[in-house]
């Protein structure tokens, strides 16, 4: 009977990251196979009643697509090397770092956001390579970042002013700050009250990323440039 509470309880536990994977990997993936299948599909169709015929037209055309050889290269390249080669970047630069001595004790000691700033620049290089084309751009880009080519451009300061708010947000949140607040705050209300804060403040950083994710997507294919 013991066995058989502690059973429930850790389902129960489990019930909240099963329901998240479920709706937003689960489902997803099972949609956009069921999409793949519907000839000319369109979701404002779809909004405005309109039904699709069953086929593998959807495939046709893009097995017809001139460029369909040089995509399926890049994806299979993609799959095969991001893996391995962030792997083995990951263990040289760990490696690295602890083989400066002088720098080992420094890094400890140091506040949490230090400590992560190289992980940072390396997750920035990831996704810049990811999205440009071509390694001049790439040059460009870092140069860019780091000032080489003067001010901010108007584009620059409009994707600043709209992001400031998470920035400053997150930047607050890498802090040591928010934590010791909210434990102070979680010790003097009775065991239901911290429950239901906690599940209040995760359903709103969910609903925080989700409308940064909406806002911010021109695409909802990650790989269409592929």
């Amino acid at each position: 009977m013991v066995e058989s509470k502690q059973k429930w309880k850790a389902w129960l536990y489990l019930a909240p990251a099963i329901v998240l994977l479920l709706v937003f990997t689960v489902w997803p993936i099972i949609n956009t196979v069921r999409m793949a299948f519907l000839e000319g599909y369109s979701g404002l169709k779809v909004a405005g009643g309109e039904s699709f015929a069953f086929g593998v037209g959807n495939f046709v055309k893009v097995i017809k697509y001139q460029k369909f050889l040089s995509c399926l290269k890049n994806t299979v390249l993609l799959c095969m090397l991001t893996v391995p080669i962030s792997s083995l970047l990951a263990l040289l630069v760990a490696v690295f770092l602890n083989s400066i001595k002088w720098l080992q004790k420094p890094l400890q000691k140091a506040p949490g956001v230090v400590q992560r700033l190289y992980s940072l620049l390396l997750i920035v290089l990831g996704w810049v390579i990811f999205a440009l084309t071509d390694f001049g751009a790439i040059g460009n880009y870092f140069a860019a970042l780091f000032g080489a080519h003067g001010g901010a451009d108007a584009q620059t300061m409009y994707l600043l002013t709209t992001n400031i708010s998470l920035l400053l947000v997150a930047a607050l949140a890498c802090t040591r700050w928010p934590a010791h607040a909210a434990n102070d705050l979680l010790a003097r209300l009775p065991r239901a009250a911290q429950t239901l804060l906690r599940c209040l403040f995760y359903a709103a950083v969910l609903l925080m990323c989700v409308a940064f994710l909406v806002g911010d997507s021109y695409n909802p294919f990650l790989y269409f440039r592929f």
